[in-house]
């Protein structure tokens, strides 16, 4: 239902910026699998199973004859992974840093969705109210549902925080919906 990005472009820059990218996905009862390196198909789309699971599982290496740099850093992706959990209520993600067998393996699932992600940036501070305030709304386009939602809580805080998305992208400014709302 979300996109996160309109361009399609994503999963191409990835794939492009490979050296080796492998691409399980679990549709219909039946496991796909797909690899490719530097932007190029290694082996074609084959079914290798089946599941009872849904959804897409990519797993790649950046190329080391493009980037310098080749650590991702831990607590950015942690923080942006539980994001997007509360983003998207009820889906579960799992995030595993296998360079580091110390570091315990996080699983993030939010059934309240942008509502728990309230709660918890709360957690350490006064609410005002117990149970954040949740508006969720639609309306038919020509090309299709235009929805948002809206979670807010107030706290004994002097300072105010505003987390706006768009598709599941951070909009760190604010925006039209931002100011539509206000």
């Amino acid at each position: 239902k979300v996109s996160g990005g309109l361009h399609g472009v994503g999963v191409s820059c990835v794939n492009a910026l490979s050296k080796a990218m492998h691409v399980e996905v679990y549709k219909e009862q039946k496991v796909y699998e797909i690899d490719f390196s530097r932007g190029k198909v290694v082996s074609t789309l084959k079914i290798t199973g089946e599941t009872k699971k849904r959804g897409t599982k990519v797993t790649f290496s950046p190329d080391d004859t493009i980037f310098g740099v080749l650590e991702f850093d831990y607590d950015v992706l942690l923080n942006r992974i539980r994001e997007l959990a509360f983003l998207n209520r009820g889906i579960e993600i799992v995030f595993r840093d296998e360079r580091d067998a110390e570091k315990e393996e996080a699983t993030f699932k939010y059934e309240g969705g942008i509502s728990s992600f309230v709660t918890y940036l709360n957690e350490n501070k006064h609410a005002l109210f117990q149970t954040p305030i949740y508006i969720k709304g639609s309306k038919e386009l020509h090309d299709g549902p235009l929805e948002f939602e809206v979670a807010m809580q107030w706290n004994n805080a002097y300072t105010e925080s505003i987390y706006s998305y768009v598709n599941n992208i951070p909009t760190r400014h604010g925006g039209s919906h931002v100011s539509g709302f206000s």
